[in-house]
């Protein structure tokens, strides 16, 4: 069998990491076509084709294979890898997936697409195991996957005796800036502070390791280094952060609301996934006590990473592709079947403004923001400062 992925980002190198997973199952080909790898300049990722460099190649592997995957914004009208015509293949019944990595709302902005129009695209749909899935009622849930980066150092091999922390924001945007696309920067930065502080008053001094702005092997290089990681304390969804650091064996602090884990449990099986379930709220208080239990903390990183080998491996999780592929092969023009459906207000509170609600109530008990202007000012003197590699 051989797929073919097209996107128009790496997105994080998801889509590699897909074919890479694919690739380990024998008689199974799978390979990835960006168009523009560049787009994170500071966080280069694996690539395998890129357009414009291997556009011969594409287009013959886009004749022979047996299912196109689209990621994202890639359509049946997409133009961008003209001379390609992926609605002809789909009308000459040429088996084809979109997957979806991000809410509608920015599908629609990215590739002009209306929200109806994104719904009703007739190509059997995906969705990762994350918060996007309440928002694709007829995509089948899917896993973010990630490897077992065993080359990277352990902590075991740092020198520092302090426990360590790290926090690799992808953006900084603050939690109440927007419903999803943040880490709630600010307001994270500002509790790993009051840890630094309180944690040397009760006796157990902490490192925090900021991430930021590094390539995403180095990345990986020091988040094994750490006893603790923290992701996304906010919207109620964890991310590719999660994985990298369960399956490099921390204690990883993420919230995840009921949708979420139902996704999880979905697609491992399994309704122990190890994360810590943690809002921002009550974070500061639950690290500081588990810092005074190095060993507990140790072993908590332990059965992690064990959990991640034993339910979310990369073989695992390709043989999910492999299922739906199977599915689509043989009825290329039938779409999969709704899982839940928003169509009536009550299903549409149920599934989605529900959650949006908590999220909103739960504000009251997070920092303040900053005025505009000290925020500015803030803003220009840390860029400045991390210019200079003084942060």
């Amino acid at each position: 069998m051989l797929i073919l992925h097209f996107a128009v980002t790496p997105l994080v190198g998801s889509p590699y990491r897909i074919c890479k997973a694919l690739s380990l199952h024998e008689g199974v080909q799978s390979r990835v076509v960006v168009l523009n790898p560049s787009l994170y300049t500071n966080s280069q990722f694996d690539e395998d084709l890129v357009w414009e460099q291997d556009k011969a190649e594409i287009i013959k592997l886009t004749n022979d294979a047996d299912i196109l995957h689209f990621h994202n914004y890639v359509n049946l009208d997409t133009k961008d890898f003209n001379p390609i015509d992926f609605r002809k293949y789909w009308n000459e019944g040429k088996a084809i997936v979109r997957q979806f990595h991000s809410n509608p709302k920015l599908i629609s902005r990215m590739s002009g697409e209306t929200l109806e129009e994104i719904q009703t695209c007739p190509i059997p749909k995906l969705v990762l195991a994350q918060y996007h899935e309440r928002y694709y009622p007829s995509a089948k849930v899917v896993p973010n996957i990630v490897f077992g980066h065993s080359s990277y150092d352990s902590r075991e091999n740092c020198k520092d005796e302090k426990s360590r922390i790290c926090y690799s924001p992808s953006n900084f945007r603050s939690s109440r800036s927007t419903r999803w696309d943040t880490k709630g920067y600010p307001e994270t930065i500002k509790l790993l502070n009051r840890l630094k502080r309180h944690s040397r008053q009760q006796g157990t001094p902490v490192f925090v390791d900021i991430i930021e702005n590094v390539s995403h092997t180095e990345c990986l290089r020091r988040k094994a280094l750490a006893d603790i990681a923290i992701d996304d304390l906010g919207t109620g969804s964890y991310h590719l952060s999660t994985l990298e650091s369960l399956m490099l064996g921390s204690a990883v602090f993420t919230f995840m609301d009921q949708r979420v884990l139902q996704a999880i449990q979905g697609v491992s099986g399994q309704g122990d996934f190890p994360a810590l379930n943690i809002r921002l709220e009550e974070a500061e208080h639950i690290i500081l006590e588990l810092l005074k239990q190095p060993e507990l903390v140790r072993l908590i990183g332990e059965e992690s990473r064990q959990w991640m080998l034993d339910h979310w491996s990369p073989e695992k999780m390709a043989d999910i592709f492999l299922c739906h592929y199977k599915e689509v092969l043989k009825d290329p023009k039938k779409p999969f079947a709704p899982r839940f459906s928003t169509q009536t207000p009550a299903s549409h509170y149920r599934n989605i403004e529900l959650y949006d609600g908590v999220w909103k109530a739960r504000q009251s008990y997070w920092p303040k923001e900053l005025p505009p202007v000290v925020k500015k000012t803030k803003s220009i003197t840390g860029n400045f400062l991390r210019y200079l590699g003084m942060r």
